[in-house]
């Protein structure tokens, strides 16, 4: 049987006139087990959806069966593209000054600036049966977490290239971090999700976030003073 979908209406058999639905529908598993009919009440179609059993009942011997599959909205697959999406988005390329990829040491109370080279939006594509959905994932928010206790420091990135204000400043060295040489610090970015469908709907979906570690290794500087 094709899908059909219960009517919300009758027209009695004549055109013009509408009314009540006089037929109801049953689940096809109870109907056939009260009429001892037994038989299979779920299945799989070719294209890989369910399809449930149902029994429209319009009198006591109008009794019809009807393979119902579910209707997926626009959303549910934009979703699934939103998934799509999240394998793509890279970790955080973070970059930083001074350069710790190089094995530089941050100084207490002197700024350590950071910021990250991939900004690119991310789309993914998902298709069912007669829904094509699009999702969009943007990277909104980049977050520095110090690892040494202080809140995460927040650096908008909408808007261009990596921006200088970006930065944090150590008050402690890290020797006296967990594992007396670095700071466990830690880059998160925020990825906004938009998308739209091929039937027209459109919406936004909860945004994802990605990480990347970078351990911070911070000293003093000692100065000594002779006296004259």
């Amino acid at each position: 049987m094709a899908q059909v979908r219960v009517p919300s209406s009758y027209d009695g058999g004549r055109a013009g006139t509408t009314g009540k639905d006089p037929c109801t529908w049953q689940s096809g598993a109870l109907f056939s087990y009260l009429q001892r009919n037994p038989q299979a009440t779920g299945r799989v179609d070719a294209d890989g959806v369910k399809a449930t059993l149902y029994a429209r009942v319009c009198g006591p011997t109008d009794i019809t069966y009807y393979w119902v599959r579910p209707t997926v909205s626009a959303q549910q697959v934009a979703t699934i593209a939103r998934d799509l999406a999240r394998q793509k988005i890279p970790a955080p390329d973070g970059v930083f000054t001074p350069d710790l990829r190089q094995g530089h040491r941050v100084v207490v109370n002197t700024p350590l600036r950071f910021g990250v080279r991939s900004q690119a939006p991310v789309t993914a594509m998902a298709s069912v049966p007669g829904v094509t959905a699009t999702a969009t994932a943007i990277p909104q928010t980049l977050e520095f977490l110090p690892g040494d206790g202080a809140p995460p420091v927040a650096c908008g990135i909408a808007g261009g290239p990596t921006p200088v204000s970006c930065s944090y400043s150590y008050r402690d060295a890290s020797t006296v971090a967990p594992n007396h040489t670095s700071w466990p610090a830690r880059l998160r970015m925020t990825w906004a999700v938009s998308w739209t469908a091929s039937t027209g709907a459109a919406g936004t979906l909860p945004a994802m976030t990605t990480t990347a570690d970078y351990p911070v290794p911070v000293g003093e500087v000692q100065a000594l003073e002779q006296a004259r």
